[in-house]
């Protein structure tokens, strides 16, 4: 799901998960799993 600037705001006091992929194989399954910025 994609999140823009609006989404991460209202997440505020919310805690987020970010995750750096160097590949695509990996950013796919982070995709799949939820992370909300990649």
């Amino acid at each position: 799901m994609k999140r823009n600037v609006k989404a991460f705001r209202e997440l505020k006091g919310g805690r987020i998960v970010m995750v750096t992929a160097y590949d695509y194989p990996t950013a796919r399954l982070a995709e799949e799993a939820g992370v909300d910025a990649i």
